[in-house]
């Protein structure tokens, strides 16, 4: 059986974007909270 190892690199870059996402989901979220009173 052949079994082959995943770079770190590719594990970094994929917990990378995983954090990015989720930054941006709650940067999003916490914008669309606080725009009426940045409205005003």
């Amino acid at each position: 059986m052949n079994e082959e190892k995943v770079s770190p690199k590719v594990i970094w870059s994929i917990v990378a974007a995983a954090i990015l996402g989720f930054s941006g989901i709650l940067t999003e979220t916490s914008m669309n909270v606080t725009f009426p009173e940045l409205i005003q």
